[in-house]
C-alpha cells in the first residue's frame, strides 16, 4: 500500500508539476497574445491618430484657402464696383454738360425767333432748330452708348482676369 500511496503521490506531483506547465505555457502564450494584440492595437491607434492629424490639416489647408478665394473674389467685385460707380459718374457729368449746352442753344433758339421778320423765317428757324436739337440727342445718344459698353468692358475686365486666374488654378490642380 506504500507503494501505491507513492505510486499516487507521485502521480499527483507529476500531474501538478505538468499542469503548472502548462499553466505557464499557456500564460505566456496568453501573454504573447495579449501583447502582440497591444502592439498592433497602439499601432492602429498611432496609424489612425496620424491620419485624423492629416486629415485636420488637409482641411485647415483647404478652409485657409477657401477663406483666401472668397476674399480675392469679394476684392475683385469692389474693384469692378468702383470703376463701374466712377464711370456711371463721368456719365452722368457728361449729361449734365450736355443739358445745360441744350438749354443755352434753345435759349439762343428762343431769342431768335423774337427777332424773325416774317412767319415764313420763324418756321424756317424752328425747323433748323428742330434738326439740330434731333442731331445732337442722336449724337448725344451715341456717345452715351458707346460709353456704357466701354464702361461695361472696363468694370467687367477685373472679374475676366480673377475668372482667368481660377482657370488656370484648377489646371494645375487637375
Amino acid at each position: 500500500m506504500a507503494t501505491t500511496k507513492t505510486t499516487a503521490t507521485a502521480a499527483t506531483k507529476r500531474v501538478a508539476k505538468n499542469t503548472k506547465a502548462a499553466n505557464t505555457k499557456a500564460a505566456n502564450t496568453a501573454k504573447k497574445t495579449a501583447d502582440k494584440i497591444g502592439s498592433r492595437f497602439e499601432k492602429l491607434t498611432a496609424d489612425a491618430q496620424a491620419r485624423a492629424k492629416e486629415a485636420a490639416d488637409r482641411a485647415v489647408a483647404l478652409s485657409k484657402n477657401a477663406v483666401e478665394f472668397n476674399r480675392e473674389n469679394i476684392e475683385t467685385l469692389i474693384e469692378s464696383g468702383k470703376i463701374a460707380a466712377k464711370g456711371a459718374q463721368e456719365i452722368g457729368q457728361t449729361n449734365v454738360k450736355y443739358t445745360r449746352e441744350n438749354f443755352v442753344e434753345a435759349s439762343r433758339a428762343l431769342q431768335g425767333l423774337f427777332s424773325v421778320a416774317t412767319p415764313k423765317d420763324m418756321f424756317e428757324k424752328q425747323a433748323d432748330y428742330v434738326r439740330s436739337g434731333l442731331d445732337r440727342v442722336m449724337d448725344q445718344t451715341s456717345n452715351n452708348a458707346d460709353a456704357v459698353v466701354k464702361l461695361a468692358g472696363k468694370a467687367y475686365q477685373p472679374i475676366a482676369d480673377r475668372v482667368s486666374e481660377i482657370r488656370k488654378e484648377l489646371k494645375k490642380a487637375a
